[in-house]
């Protein structure tokens, strides 16, 4: 983990999160929040998925009960995540028993508000839960382009059932779109439909009364100059966020790390959204800005064994370092670590 507490020390972390943190215990035996915090954090990128284990992982027995460890899994986030940075912009935890769109519109509102000024946010796509006219508002009263999927509800699939004249071909086999205006000026709703025969594993609906196809339905603002099939083109590249979420979940232990208390759930999910994007901007900062899951990161990086020790007075920290390729790979991303930023890359982590 030398490489990751390094990582944080350069960025200047522990002060800004000090600040952040609204916890000031008066005891003097009292942890500090911001080790607990870090602590935490840690213990994500070490694996742990409970916070018994993050506890475990930390040695250190005070964790598990200033944070508890009874673990019920009942929330239901909003995510929205920058796709071309790769980031997670922006996330609130709902209960579990939330429907789809409670509360979506004024996320997207409070996020795009939030977005710091150096990021442009030219598009936004949503699932089916970002459906609704509320959401559509939020968009336009952003001034952003929007992409949002559209529920197939009783007038959109009497459109479904329009007879072939209505379908227009398109220059990828199986599909065809008719194209109707949207519910406001400017907007537009388009219509997919493809055909199972010839694209097995289309996304969409099934509609009992029209056998072998699948539809799906957009709602969008763009211009008509940016034909139909290149909307759900645009559209399709949300899917990449659905593995940010995925991984989330899976690999930062957002499925699991729930407590008793909402507000301590909320407490304790932006430290993990925290080590997802500090994550990404190490993978950077080593010279990898394609994608790398934390999976690789702590098997490549945080898990590798060594000693911490004064070799002749001087700090030494010696690595469990096997065969030359792999020595001079860990030469690189230590000296890319010590190093001004630069655009140098160290060789594969992949490897």
């Amino acid at each position: 983990m030398i490489v990751w507490s390094h990582f944080l020390q350069q960025k200047g972390f522990r002060q800004p999160w000090r600040e952040c943190l609204p916890h000031c215990p008066t005891s003097p035996n009292a942890h500090d929040p911001t080790d607990l915090a870090l602590g935490y954090m840690g213990g994500i990128l070490a694996g742990a998925d409970q916070l018994s284990r993050v506890a475990w992982l930390q040695s250190d027995a005070a964790l598990a009960p200033g944070l508890g460890v009874e673990a019920k899994p009942c929330h239901r986030p909003l995510i929205a995540a920058l796709a071309e940075a790769k980031m997670v912009a922006g996330y609130w935890l709902r209960r579990g028993d939330s429907a789809c769109g409670n509360g979506a519109a004024e996320f997207l509102r409070q996020t795009g508000q939030g977005m710091p000024s150096h990021i442009r946010m030219g598009l936004v796509r949503g699932g089916a839960g970002f459906g609704h006219e509320s959401v559509r508002e939020a968009a336009e009263s952003l001034g952003r382009k929007f992409i949002l999927v559209a529920r197939l509800v009783q007038h959109i699939k009497r459109l479904c059932r329009h007879d072939e004249a209505h379908w227009q071909p398109t220059e990828v086999a199986g599909i065809r779109v008719p194209e109707v205006a949207g519910d406001a000026p400017g907007r537009r709703l388009i219509i997919l439909r493809q055909r199972v025969a010839e694209r097995p594993d289309a996304a969409g609906k099934t509609l009992m009364d029209v056998p072998g196809y699948r539809f799906q339905a957009l709602v969008t603002n763009l211009p008509s100059s940016v034909g139909a099939l290149q909307v759900w083109r645009r559209d399709n590249g949300r899917a990449d966020v659905e593995n940010r979420i995925k991984e989330l979940g899976d690999q930062f232990g957002i499925k699991r790390l729930c407590v008793d208390n909402f507000w301590g759930t909320e407490a304790m999910h932006p430290l993990a959204i925290a080590a997802y994007n500090l994550g990404v901007r190490l993978r950077r900062r080593l010279g990898r800005p394609e994608k790398c899951e934390l999976n690789t990161l702590r098997w490549r990086l945080f898990s590798r064994a060594a000693v911490w020790s004064r070799a002749r007075g001087r700090p030494t920290l010696k690595l469990a370092v096997r065969g030359q390729e792999n020595r001079n790979c860990w030469r690189e991303i230590l000296s890319k670590l010590t190093a001004p930023p630069n655009g140098n890359a160290v060789g594969s982590l992949l490897a």
